[in-house]
């Protein structure tokens, strides 16, 4: 029955829907079943931490096993990647709220997640301020890279090659881009054909990462909409979500 409503919850059927086809002989109203179906958030919240698992060196060797993994990043063991997930506009929140999103151009939430080769997530980090960029983000987190990552290659989109500066072990192997250093009397020079090869590798290699929460966001409509409910409720639903996504894979 748990599962049953993790199921309908996440898939954004409603309550009502849902309570229709427990055929329960009790009759109980809208307020009844979202308090339930809260408390039921929260148990599965439980159940969820026993799948999604950061594991260690070994566990990431061997999801990544299989991955075709280019010249020069032979080394790269875990993805990293954000998505932000739009709520419905409280009063109060606008451009000026750190719960605006201007990715989503609105009111929302930002989720960070690792994910090994695999696809398999192997940590999400509870919601936070869409306003903080990546690379701040590692920044505060940096002694969960170091110290409980370790010395590992992960490969991240441009937002976060600033946060390389605040490790001393762990490493985000980004695309190369033009910067000041490489102009030449005044004009900007073109990325070689060697630093193109590069970038296109490193794009390949993140499309695997990026494909989660498309996926999530496709298979689970509770997260393609608008999420009706708070903060904390809609923690409980990514972590069940993602603990479904991962379980099926």
């Amino acid at each position: 029955m748990f599962l049953h409503w993790a199921f309908v919850d996440v898939r954004g059927y409603g309550y009502q829907t849902a309570y229709k086809k427990l055929e329960s002989p009790c009759k109980l109203g809208n307020s009844s079943l979202l308090h339930n179906l809260r408390a039921i958030r929260k148990c599965l919240g439980q159940w969820a931490d026993e799948w999604i698992v950061l594991g260690d060196h070994g566990d990431w060797e061997e999801a990544v096993a299989e991955v075709d993994r280019p010249e020069g990043l032979e080394d790269v063991l875990l993805w990293i990647d954000s998505s932000d997930i739009a709520l419905e506009r409280w009063r109060g929140i606008g451009p000026s709220s750190k719960y605006w999103s201007y990715k989503e151009n609105g009111h929302a939430v930002r989720y960070m997640f690792i994910a090994d080769g695999n696809s398999v997530v192997r940590k999400i980090w509870p919601g936070y301020s869409p306003k903080v960029y990546d690379s701040d983000f590692v920044k505060i987190s940096g002694d969960f890279f170091d110290n409980v990552i370790g010395p590992v290659d992960i490969v991240p989109d441009q937002h976060f090659r600033p946060a390389n500066k605040f490790l001393k072990h762990s490493q985000f192997i980004c695309a190369k881009s033009v910067t000041k250093e490489n102009e030449e009397n005044g004009r900007v020079a073109k990325l070689t054909r060697q630093e193109e090869t590069w970038n296109n590798n490193v794009k390949q290699l993140r499309a695997r990462v990026e494909k989660i929460f498309a996926n999530l966001k496709t298979n689970f409509r509770c997260l393609k909409r608008k999420y009706r409910e708070g903060y904390d409720q809609l923690d409980n639903t990514i972590k069940i979500a993602v603990a479904v996504y991962n379980f099926r894979k």
